[in-house]
């Protein structure tokens, strides 16, 4: 694997890297510019160093909100710039109201400029750097694959971005053996999918080589983050291990979803009651909208949604929901594009039918045409249905068979990958979308 390719270069990996780098500048910073009567110069030096961790901390966090780790820094620098010092800024000011909180002092404003300053300058140097290492040294990977996945692979990647030098079979000679292939031309990554004789691939001359062997599903998991459907099978499924419904996790997994569903409810009152009145105004009673969803391991439940379609919406049945629905109203479309329509959900949350994060809960109308025409369907029942989710956050609405289809390829990847880091990057990500509008 090449040291700067780009799935090296994951969003941990990078959060990893920003978190160091401010941290050593804040500890730095203070010790060499403060003037004699800084408040950072007269705490102990393992105190100090909680701070400094603290700042780092706040801005790797604040990074991911501003979408600083995603790769589009070259395409645009200077807007990315302008992103970074926002998170640093917003790092300096946690900083400042924590060392308030515990010390009763202020930091000194210079202390917090050149902290801030240095500290989004350092980390967007950094990334930049390695984004364009990453560009310059593309993965080689070796398809050994049936057509039909070799051009919805070549397809993915290139509606993705995803950068990479791509060989398949044509690209060996008659008499070339695939170990001496992959030596010559320095490949990365050999993929394999069910059709190719697994008996006859030496796979320890291959790995002797330094080459990385992935089934076709595991690519899909790795390079795009996501798994459609049509890659796995029941052996698949047997082997995935559910952390989540670990006893004691699923108890701390409780624990968390109540803690924030019950604070977003009390915080967001005053909000729900303002939006209230303006859906009463234009178009009348009710204000919340109740339906039937489906839950963990297939059970029903009754979600609760603000109306933000007119009353007599499905008057001629269920239909599927679409980006720009005609059977909005004027109030839903401004709710629907901050997703403020979906804070009375807390109260599911709170009452155990829904998480925080987990696949997005669907309706018991289209489950049985779903159930028969996209495989695996069903799967998406082992977890609890989410406020937000991996889907979500990566794909839009599903209005039909096909991209319900590829929702649940990101919702497989997240029944493999479910963990308290990856939630947590899922809400990062659900507020950012939220600044910009994400329906």
């Amino acid at each position: 694997m090449r040291l700067f390719s780009e799935n090296f270069l994951s969003k941990r990996l990078k959060a990893f890297f920003c978190l160091i780098t401010s941290s050593t500048i804040a500890w730095f910073v203070p010790i060499t510019f403060a003037p004699p009567m800084e408040a950072l110069l007269h705490v102990d030096r393992p105190i100090l160093l909680g701070y400094v961790l603290w700042f780092g901390l706040s801005l790797a966090v604040l990074l991911e909100v501003v979408g600083a780790y995603e790769p589009k820094l070259i395409r645009a620098p200077l807007r990315q710039y302008v992103a970074f010092l926002l998170a640093s800024i917003g790092a300096a000011l946690s900083l400042l109201i924590i060392f308030w909180i515990i010390e009763y002092q202020f930091i000194g404003r210079y202390m917090i400029a050149y902290s801030a300053l240095g500290a989004g300058t350092a980390c967007y140097v950094l990334i930049l750097g390695l984004e364009k290492l990453s560009k310059n040294n593309p993965p080689k990977i070796l398809l050994l694959v049936e057509d039909e996945n070799l051009s919805a692979i070549k397809a993915e990647a290139k509606k993705l971005q995803k950068n990479g030098v791509w060989y398949d079979r044509k690209a060996l000679g008659p008499k070339d053996s695939l170990e001496s292939f992959c030596a010559i031309e320095g490949i990365d990554w050999i993929v394999l999918d069910h059709a190719v004789d697994m008996e006859k691939t030496q796979v320890l001359d291959l790995l002797a080589t330094g080459v990385s062997i992935f089934s076709l599903a595991q690519f899909w998991e790795i390079f795009f983050q996501k798994i459609p459907a049509h890659c796995i099978d029941n052996s698949w499924l047997i082997r995935l291990d559910l952390k989540l419904r670990n006893p004691f996790t699923h108890k701390l997994r409780r624990l968390v979803d109540f803690f924030l569903a019950s604070c977003c409810l009390i915080l967001s009152f005053p909000f729900l009651v303002l939006v209230a009145i303006f859906i009463v105004l234009e178009s009348g009673l009710p204000v919340l909208f109740t339906q039937k969803r489906v839950g963990a391991m297939g059970k029903p439940y009754l979600m609760f949604k603000l109306r933000t379609m007119r009353s007599d919406a499905e008057a001629a049945g269920a239909k599927w929901a679409s980006v720009r629905d005609d059977r909005t109203t004027a109030v839903g479309r401004f709710l629907r594009k901050y997703r403020i329509d979906e804070i009375p959900q807390c109260w599911n949350i709170i009452k155990g039918e829904m998480s925080i994060v987990g696949p997005r809960p669907e309706r018991p109308e289209f489950m049985d045409e779903l159930c028969q025409k996209v495989p695996h369907w069903n799967s998406r029942n082992l977890l609890k249905p989410g406020l937000t989710g991996w889907a979500q956050i990566l794909h839009n609405y599903s209005a039909d068979i096909s991209s319900s289809e590829e929702k649940l390829a990101y919702d497989l990847y997240y029944l493999k990958n479910a963990s308290f880091i990856l939630d947590l990057e899922i809400i990062l990500s659900t507020l950012r979308s939220l600044t910009k509008g994400s329906r």
